[in-house]
C-alpha cells in the first residue's frame, strides 16, 4: 500500500478493526507514525467482512474505493495508473485482472479474464463482455474499484454480520453502474491463505457458513434478481437459476461436515423457520422434506454420510 507511485497526500488508507484478536492494532498504530493518510477505525462489535466494509465506505473521502483483504498485497506503483484511468473515464466502476500467488508472495496464476474495455453501461458490460460467466467473474469485491458517490447515492452497502457478503453486492454494483470500464492488467494480488475464512470453508464446512451461503445469500441473490427483470429478463433469469443453485446446494455441504456442524445446521433451521419458510417454494422436493423436519432429518443427514464419504473415495 505504501510502495506506490503517487504523493501520499493523494490517497488514504482506511484501516478497520473488526475486534481482531491479535496484535493487528498496534502493528497499525506503528504504521500511523510514519504515515499521515493511515486511519485507523475499530469496531466495538464484530460485524463480520461486510460491516468492515460498509465503516470504510462511510468514512472514505477519496473520489473511489479500492477494498484490500487484509491477506492479501497489491501491486506496487500500480495507483497512478488506475487514477489516470478514472479520470480519463469516470467509471461508476472499473474492473481489472489478479495474481493468486502462495504466503511468501510467489506467483502461482494469473487470473485474466477482462479485457481493456471502452466504456458501457453495467448492463451492456455484462452482456457484451461478461455474456454467461457473471456470478463467476464477480466472485471478489477487490478486483473492482467504486466511484465512493456512487456507492453512496444508491446506498449500495453490503450486508452486515454475515459471510459471502459480496454475493449480491457484486452483481448489484455492476448492473446498476452507469459507466463501466475494465483493464487487462493485473493489480491485485489474491494470497492463498488456508487460515482464511473461505480457506475454513473448504477444510470445515461450518454449520453457520453452509446456512449462509445457501439460505442468506441464496435469497439475497433472488430478491435482487426480482429486482432486475424490469431492466433485463434474461440477466435476471441467470441470476435467479444462480440463487437456486445456492438454495438447493446445501445438502453437499451438510454432508462434508461433521456430526456435531450438522446438529448446528439443523438448530438454525429451527430457529431460523419463518424465513425458511419463504425458501421453501424454491427448493426441490427432497430439500424441503429435509427443511420441514429438521429433527428427522438430522438422524437422515447422519445415515446419509458414510454412503456419500464411500462415494466420494471412489469418485477419487
Amino acid at each position: 500500500l505504501y510502495a506506490q507511485d503517487i504523493p501520499e497526500e493523494e490517497y488514504e488508507v482506511i484501516c478497520v478493526d473488526d475486534c481482531s484478536p491479535d496484535n493487528s492494532i498496534s502493528i497499525v498504530r506503528e504504521y500511523q507514525k510514519q504515515h499521515a493518510n493511515l486511519v485507523l477505525i475499530e469496531h466495538t462489535e464484530n460485524k463480520c467482512l461486510g460491516g468492515a466494509r460498509n465503516t470504510g465506505i462511510r468514512a472514505a473521502k477519496g473520489q473511489y474505493i479500492w477494498f484490500i483483504d487484509s491477506d492479501d498485497m497489491i501491486k506496487t506503483h500500480c495507483l497512478k495508473h488506475l487514477l489516470s484511468n478514472c479520470i480519463e473515464t469516470n467509471p461508476d466502476v472499473l474492473l481489472f485482472n489478479f495474481e493468486k500467488v502462495d504466503m511468501n508472495g510467489v506467483l502461482l496464476k494469473q487470473e485474466i479474464v477482462f479485457p481493456h474495455s471502452e466504456v458501457f453501461t453495467g448492463l451492456d458490460y455484462a452482456r457484451e463482455v461478461m455474456k454467461g460467466a457473471l456470478i463467476y467473474n464477480l466472485g471478489f469485491v477487490w478486483r473492482m474499484m467504486f466511484k465512493t458517490s456512487y456507492l453512496r447515492e444508491r446506498n449500495l452497502l453490503f450486508p452486515e454480520h454475515v459471510f459471502w457478503e459480496d454475493t449480491v453486492f457484486m452483481p448489484k454494483t455492476l448492473l446498476y453502474a452507469e459507466k463501466v470500464s475494465s483493464l487487462e492488467e493485473c493489480y491485485y494480488q489474491y494470497r492463498t491463505n488456508p487460515a482464511s475464512v473461505s480457506g475454513i470453508f473448504q477444510k470445515q464446512y461450518r454449520a453457520d457458513l453452509v446456512y449462509q451461503f445457501a439460505f442468506v445469500a441464496g435469497y439475497d441473490l433472488m430478491m435482487f434478481a426480482n429486482e432486475l427483470r424490469i431492466k433485463d429478463k434474461e440477466l435476471a433469469e441467470s441470476l435467479h437459476q444462480k440463487s437456486l443453485n445456492y438454495i438447493n446446494g446445501f445438502i453437499i455441504s451438510l454432508l462434508r461436515t461433521t456430526h456435531n456442524e450438522q446438529e448446528k445446521f439443523f438448530v438454525l433451521i429451527q430457529q431460523n423457520k419463518d424465513f425458511i419458510q419463504k425458501l421453501l417454494p424454491f427448493m426441490n422436493r427432497f430439500n424441503r422434506f429435509v427443511c420441514r423436519n429438521p429433527d428427522f432429518s438430522r438422524y437422515l443427514a447422519a445415515c446419509m454420510k458414510p454412503f456419500y464419504i464411500i462415494k466420494r473415495k471412489r469418485i477419487k
